[in-house]
């Protein structure tokens, strides 16, 4: 029988919901092409750096870990103000112009999260035993891990908010989407990718 608890887990905190932020910041993004293209030619050097390849691998599976969490909690985050604007539609949300980005992506919070602590807690530690070299490289994964919460979150919460549409409405009694605040949140998200 499969393990269905294991595989929503892996979905919701694992390499596929990393992969799929990923694919949608490279359709709507050029400059997160290149900062991807490059964080994929330092993660190849990293694994030939003295600390060794299973110390790189280690690094970088620490690194999709934190992004992981990150992605996972701004979606929850964005399919709670969905369930939360249809128990009360007046309170604020995202696209209201005085509600800040860092407010409603809980960048504040996410990063007390224990699986952001210890990812990065194991990417510092792999920083510190690095050559000079090796902190070139370091510094384009970083960036990369960077702009991948800063605008994955964004995605992140956007499709959390649309699934809400429909994941709501078959758990809540009496759901039913907001077909205007949806329409003012999706013109929101495509102004702020608008090239």
């Amino acid at each position: 029988m499969i393990d269905y608890k294991e595989k929503l887990l892996s979905l919701l905190l694992g390499q596929d919901l990393v992969t799929a932020v990923e694919a949608q910041l490279c359709q709507i993004s050029p400059d997160f092409q290149e900062i991807r293209a490059r964080y994929l030619a330092a993660a190849e050097e990293l694994r030939h750096e003295p600390g060794g390849r299973e110390a790189a691998e280690r690094y970088l599976s620490a690194v999709s870990r934190r992004s992981a969490a990150c992605l996972c909690f701004a979606g929850a985050l964005g399919l709670r103000m969905n369930y939360e604007h249809f128990q009360t539609p007046l309170a604020p949300n995202c696209t209201w112009e005085q509600v800040e980005s860092e407010d409603y992506l809980g960048t504040r919070q996410v990063y007390n999260l224990p699986a952001c602590r210890a990812a990065r807690a194991e990417m510092d530690a792999f920083q510190e035993k690095l050559s000079p070299g090796g902190q070139t490289l370091f510094d384009t994964v970083t960036e990369y891990w960077t702009a991948l919460e800063v605008y994955g979150m964004k995605v992140a919460h956007y499709r959390g908010y649309l699934l809400g549409d429909q994941l709501l409405y078959a758990c809540v009694p009496g759901y039913c989407p907001d077909p205007v605040l949806t329409m003012r949140y999706t013109r929101m998200f495509e102004k702020n990718w608008a090239r």
